[in-house]
């Protein structure tokens, strides 16, 4: 790899995550205040609905955003020519499947009030629904700006949106209209947001000299998502069942329905917004793999299996930087953060799983920008199906920490089935000794975050309890990552010099 190309995936990755960080901290602050103010309760309703939503957006052709972000990839290699045909056929089949959905469900969501344990759920599904068309056209408009590598577009609009989302639902849901409900509020701001945000992009795309074209035939788009669809699908029903599954268990072992709804709110809107904090970063660096993955050539192996041999273990150290905040300090964290001592238990006892999350993430990605999302397919899905029996299963033994179990055992088999097949098309285990030793360093550092908690707690308040037991150790644990070379700062050295020296020969 180049150094200048290397420098434009550094760069990329930076902007994709300085505004994905902006923009899961506006999302993060806003769900503290709406679990302050509104109360688990409320946000377990609402996590519900959503869970329900997002399934019926999978359905809707959900894989031809990133195929179509690979084909605008691989087609701007050679001039752009088949572009606005590409954009064209997905907003076809985006929205027509969309509109197909929403002629299912309607019936489905007015005719079966008593599928979730709490009656309210389905209606709000009810008023979600329309956002599928919007959130359809949102999500090809940036595939456009995806597959152009226009990543500072890409990612402000997704800031835009969650903007928008939090503003219209503070007017909504805080009793600013009189007889709105809270969780019906929260659903409504949900739509126009939605809506709004589409119909700004949609603007933004032609301002940047986007243009339709006549439809490209809907095979060469369709057949490779199909497999992306179909994984969604399945990540989508999992979460459905989920939230239909493990308040009747909570239910059935003794909670009311209140309880099971905000014992469901716990986990899902406080505890694990938190555990799926570093799936920002490593997000970022998915999104620049595929399209700069999709334009190597098989002759370039070498720079196919650096790039990957690289985000593994990027993928590594970021998940074990929170691990060693979240395993010692989750109860203290999430005290601070929701005022709640059960979410933060639960992602203390938790936390392990980003290790698989985030391979699983990255993994996936890779495997997709070479092409292979039947592959992807096939392993998700064989872990997705562990995960459904561990659902069943395990509530009656350990309640709600049968989503962790389950979850855990779900991402740990795919990512594992990921990592066989890509090192057998792209040899990237070359510094497993470099991965070991960030694993090893997990352990002091997390050792040394309780030592520190344990003296600091009843002296001080408990934000800087947090702060200096926890970052004492994780600045000591990237101490040791640059020490032993495991991330190497020196290119970064030779960059800063060579910027710094031409700008004193200009002057």
């Amino acid at each position: 790899m180049t150094g200048n190309k290397r420098q434009s995936i550094i760069s990329s990755v930076a902007v994709v995550t300085g505004f994905s960080v902006a923009t899961r901290l506006i999302a993060f602050l806003f769900k503290v205040f709406v679990s302050r103010e509104l109360g688990a309760e409320a946000v377990g309703v609402y996590q519900m609905a959503l869970s329900v939503y997002f399934m019926a957006l999978t359905v809707a052709a959900s894989g031809i955003p990133t195929v179509l972000s690979r084909k605008i990839a691989e087609d701007e290699k050679y001039g752009g020519g088949r572009t606005p045909s590409y954009v064209t056929s997905a907003f076809l089949i985006t929205v027509c499947s969309s509109l197909a959905v929403m002629a299912v469900l309607y019936p489905v969501a007015t005719f079966l009030p008593s599928a979730f344990p709490d009656e309210r759920v389905l209606p709000l599904v009810t008023i979600m629904l329309p956002a599928l068309i919007s959130t359809s056209v949102y999500n090809v408009v940036r595939s456009w700006f995806w597959g152009r590598k226009s990543f500072i577009a890409f990612s402000f609009t997704e800031t835009l949106e969650e903007i928008l989302r939090i503003a219209f639902t503070l007017v909504f849901s805080l009793g600013i209209i009189r007889g709105l409900s809270p969780v019906k509020g929260l659903s409504i701001g949900f739509l126009i947001s939605d809506v709004i945000c589409a119909l700004v992009l949609v603007a933004f795309f032609f301002i940047r000299g986007g243009r339709p074209g006549k439809p490209a035939y809907p095979g060469s788009l369709l057949r490779p998502s199909l497999p992306l669809t179909a994984t969604r699908i399945f990540g989508g029903a999992v979460g459905a069942f989920t939230a239909l599954i493990i308040p009747l268990m909570l239910v059935r072992n003794g909670m009311s329905n209140a309880e099971a709804s905000a014992t469901f709110g716990r986990v899902t809107g406080m505890a694990m917004p938190l555990l799926m904090a570093p799936t920002m970063l490593t997000g970022a660096l998915a999104v620049v793999l595929i399209p700069e993955i999709a334009t190597l050539s098989k002759s370039e192996n070498d720079a196919l299996s650096a790039r990957i041999d690289g985000s593994i273990n990027f993928s590594v150290i970021i998940s074990s930087l929170f691990i060693i905040l979240y395993v010692p300090l989750g109860k203290e964290i999430s005290v601070f953060v929701f005022n709640d001592v059960f979410s933060g238990e639960y992602l203390s006892n938790a936390a392990l799983l980003l290790y698989p999350i985030g391979l699983n993430q990255i993994t996936a990605s890779v495997l997709n920008s070479m092409g292979y999302e039947k592959k992807s397919f096939v392993h998700y899905a064989i872990g997705a199906a562990l995960l459904l029996v561990c659902l069943i299963v395990l509530p009656g033994y350990i309640g709600i920490y049968a989503v962790a179990a389950g979850s855990g055992l779900c991402f740990a088999v795919s990512s594992a089935m990921n990592l066989f097949l890509i090192n057998k098309k792209a040899n990237v285990f070359r510094t497993p000794g470099k991965t070991l030793l960030s694993l090893l360093f997990v352990f002091p550092a997390v050792a040394l975050a309780f030592l520190l908690k344990n003296i600091l707690l009843s002296r001080i308040p408990l934000f800087f309890v947090i702060a200096i037991s926890g970052g004492i150790p994780v600045l000591l644990y990237a101490a040791c990552i640059v020490a032993f070379r495991i991330v190497d700062v020196s290119r970064f050295y030779q960059r800063l010099n060579g910027k710094f020296s031409k700008k004193r020969d200009t002057k």
